[in-house]
């Protein structure tokens, strides 16, 4: 088993993620994102050169990133072709972080900007997240999500990705 992190989105957890806590089993379908696909925490992006990254890096002629990329677990019930009957991943929970982004307005969206992020440690999940609240510059700190170490057969995760 190893212990790799995954990010929670706020959305996805308030929609369809159950509770859980630490030392909680779960089943969880993970998706793979290169690190400019995603606006996560830096403490959410796995290094290049693990065996995950390297697995998942694209081929020298496509774009993002090469051998080196880096990027996140992203935990979802949301995929293009529907939930799967069972989920592909499954993993002990040992630390759960709720994050906080800094963010933008632009117009009439909110733009979660990169980097930054302050963490809190949990002992829960959360279900209710606060959104961005404003100060007089356009600036604020958004609750986007949690950072859960998961330890896990990393092979069954990567062998759950290729599918």
């Amino acid at each position: 088993m190893e212990l790799v992190p995954v990010f929670v989105a706020d959305w996805e957890m308030r929609c369809c993620g159950d509770p859980f806590a630490l030392g909680t089993e779960v089943r969880w379908d993970l998706d793979f994102l290169y690190e400019d696909e995603f606006a996560a925490p830096a403490q959410a992006l796995l290094p290049a050169g693990t065996a995950l990254t390297a697995a998942m890096a694209p081929g020298p002629d496509e774009p993002a990133g090469g051998a080196g990329a880096r990027g996140l677990l992203l935990a979802t019930w949301h995929r293009g072709e529907g939930p799967r009957a069972e989920p592909a991943s499954t993993g002990t929970v040992r630390r759960i972080r709720l994050v906080r982004q800094p963010a933008v307005r632009e117009g009439t969206r909110t733009t979660v900007v990169p980097g930054g992020a302050r963490l809190t440690e949990l002992t829960r999940s959360r279900a209710h997240f606060a959104g961005a609240s404003w100060n007089a510059d356009g600036g604020a700190w958004a609750e986007t999500g949690l950072l859960v170490d998961l330890a896990t057969d990393l092979d069954a995760v990567l062998a759950a990705l290729a599918r």
